[in-house]
């Protein structure tokens, strides 16, 4: 083959699915010679690439510091940025050495690299063709753009090909279509013809979508959760799709949510966590354990309570291009214990609870932080049952003492007013607070947000 394999040539005839289908044309066009390349990195490294997720956790720590010290002394040396805030605390090259020395160093956030984000760039040739643009979602309130080098992309694909093996239990054939229901595409839709990936937009209908996979008859499925849970609402004969796995991503959704995902397309969910910024950060195993990527990124919890609950600090250790060292993500976690050895084999640390971003914390008068996994556990047994009555909803506070809870009903004025009841009587429970103000509202469709991505549950308000 010399010519890159066209996916969006795949429609079947589907008029709705080739108005949505997303490929890489007039923005950075992929080139055979890239896509060999790739393929030849993922067959010479699988097998390595496997096996690190099976390494000694010592190894793997001290295989991470060496690959930061380099980078924060390469970061040091070449970008400006870096250079300024390091000098700032009087770093000199070399002096990563502990971990207790990258802790000390100064942590950044997203508000810092958009404010600098010529410092961040001055080094890249913007029109060399070699920086690969991946814009955030905005769904923070705050677009990003990460400049992405060749090699940060090839390792971003490779790992999440391992990923798609973790998931399938064994090898991904190279004939086997991934079929992605997204926002764009990934820089490569196939290797050389191999591993190709099909990607439609997410505004598409759902109906299209399924005549268009019971045609495809894709491997694995990935998607955002609202879309899959719309998409298998649909599904009556979930083997006509053939499908292996499926992959959810970008949003939040609760393990019942993905059990019924599973049940109606006929295939095991595995979750994954990640970010424009940082890549991939920890995917789902076949025992439901959240595995950090060892190999992609170093994730630690900034100042954690009594509990090791904390805000994620990560460092991406592959991405020198435009490096992203200790960055403040926003998100609240808790890394397990690094004895805890799953029995899916991987030694990767796990995260032993992720409660999101602080701008999804619920804060209570009574008890301060209301964790949000409690709050979708709740919601899951009560606005999501089949009885319910529900098709959308958002829960968001304002004040400590008020909550708002909006939603859409399957059928106007037909929601069930039981399980809204019993909604509420549990949130005040979470609060311990029995005089929590709960305004319920229906409406004919909920406000969308800039960003593609569902937001159930916010709070608009600072606490004290």
């Amino acid at each position: 083959m010399t010519n890159v394999l066209d996916v969006g040539q795949f429609t079947f005839g589907n008029s709705e699915i080739a108005a949505h289908v997303h490929t890489l044309d007039g923005k950075r066009p992929e080139t055979i010679v890239a896509q060999q390349r790739l393929l030849r990195k993922w067959l010479c490294q699988r097998d390595k690439m496997h096996a690190f997720t099976r390494a000694d956790h010592q190894d793997v720590s001290a295989w991470q510091l060496e690959k930061i010290a380099t980078l924060v002394d390469f970061a040091f040396s070449t970008h400006p940025f870096y250079h300024q805030l390091y000098k700032s605390v009087g770093y000199r090259r070399g002096d990563i050495v502990t971990w207790d020395d990258y802790n000390a160093l100064p942590t950044i956030d997203k508000k810092d690299v958009i404010q600098n984000f010529n410092m961040f760039t001055t080094n890249l040739d913007q029109n060399s063709g070699e920086n690969i643009p991946i814009t955030t979602s905005g769904s923070s309130g705050k677009v990003l753009t990460v400049n992405l080098n060749p090699t940060s992309a090839d390792f971003d694909m490779m790992i999440r090909l391992r990923f798609e093996d973790q998931m399938l239990g064994r090898e991904r054939a190279p004939q086997e279509w991934f079929y992605q229901i997204y926002l764009a595409c990934p820089p490569f839709t196939s290797m050389d013809g191999s591993y190709p990936t099909f990607t439609v937009s997410n505004e598409c209908p759902p109906q299209a979508v399924l005549e268009h996979l019971e045609k495809m008859k894709p491997t694995i499925v990935s998607s955002i959760p609202s879309y899959l849970m719309r998409l298998a609402n649909m599904v009556d004969e979930p083997n006509k799709l053939g499908i292996k796995a499926i992959c959810t991503n970008s949003e939040p959704s609760t393990k019942a949510e993905r059990l019924r995902i599973a049940e109606k397309l006929g295939a095991a969910v595995f979750d994954e966590y990640s970010s424009c910024e940082l890549g991939l950060i920890a995917t789902e195993c076949s025992h439901g354990a959240y595995h950090i990527i060892e190999d992609n990124v170093r994730v630690d919890v900034l100042n954690p309570d009594a509990n090791g609950m904390g805000e994620i600090i990560a460092t991406n250790l592959v991405d020198s291009f435009m490096p992203l060292i200790r960055y403040r993500q926003g998100d609240i976690l808790q890394i397990g214990a690094v004895e805890d050895i799953c029995q899916c084999g991987n030694h990767f640390r796990k995260l032993g609870s992720f409660l999101g971003r602080t701008d999804q914390q619920l804060h209570s008068q009574v008890v301060g932080v209301v964790p949000s996994d409690l709050i979708m556990a709740l919601y899951d047994r009560t606005l999501l049952t089949s009885n319910a009555g529900i098709s959308e909803f958002q829960i968001i506070q304002d004040k400590v003492d008020r909550v708002k809870l909006t939603f859409v009903a399957t059928a106007p004025g037909q929601a069930a007013q039981e399980e809204i009841n019993r909604f509420t009587y549990g949130l005040r429970e979470l609060f311990k607070d029995p005089a929590l103000n709960i305004d319920i509202e229906e409406v004919a469709e909920l406000p969308r947000n800039k960003s593609y991505k569902r937001r159930l549950i916010e709070s608009s308000f600072t606490p004290k």
